[in-house]
């Protein structure tokens, strides 16, 4: 009887440990496909220094 737990515990342990590292390799791809699919093949969230217009205050 202890084995059969024993067994149990251990074929739960591995399906967690597998769909852990399954999900963590899912994000992983989505990621990079994500950021490898743009023109530039960069991922920047906050834009780039060279696309911010500068606004001139005194037309407002």
């Amino acid at each position: 009887m202890a084995l059969l737990v024993q067994q149990t515990r251990t074929k739960l342990s591995n399906m967690k440990k597998f769909l852990a590292l399954t999900l963590m390799g899912l994000m992983l791809t989505v990621v990079l496909v994500s950021c490898g699919s743009s023109k530039g093949g960069h991922c920047d969230a906050y834009g780039s220094v060279d696309q911010i217009e500068s606004t001139d205050l005194t037309k407002l």
